[in-house]
């Protein structure tokens, strides 16, 4: 690769950023833009989840029900869900096998709890729009 074809890569990986948007405001909030590999948010009930979630709202989540971890796939920030729950974490209804990650797609549905029924809705957002603002497609899948 040239330094110019390195440069273009470099900036094209910084503008790139996913986010979890809650589709449900009164029982978890959403997340911020994540633009980097290594992160890892967990959403569950306790107090020191990275996206909280009201235990009044989802009996069915548990304290630490899955994690989203973002990591690097062929050059690209990509996003996967780890169940980490006793009620089970789902991906387009088949259960997520603990302790194995799922990757996530576009157009994924997540239900927390089972299969039949969401008490938190997210969206998934992959959103390539450059920081410096200006137009861009975004890309989403919706997590349940």
């Amino acid at each position: 690769t040239t330094p110019a074809s390195r440069a273009r890569l470099g900036a094209s990986m910084a503008e790139q950023a996913l986010r979890l948007i809650s589709l449900t405001p009164d029982t978890c909030d959403s997340s911020e833009p994540i633009r980097e590999a290594g992160v890892v948010l967990t959403i569950g009930r306790h107090f020191h989840c990275s996206l909280q979630v009201s235990s009044a709202r989802a009996p069915v989540v548990s304290s630490r029900h899955c994690q989203v971890e973002f990591s690097l796939l062929r050059n690209r920030l990509v996003a996967s869900v780890v169940d980490t729950s006793k009620n089970g974490t789902f991906v387009n209804g088949a259960q997520v096998k603990s302790p194995a990650p799922r990757l996530l797609s576009i157009g994924d549905t997540i239900s927390l709890g089972t299969s039949k029924g969401a008490a938190v809705q997210l969206l998934f957002v992959m959103d390539a729009t450059p920081t410096t603002g200006g137009g861009g497609d975004a890309c989403e899948a919706v997590i349940r």
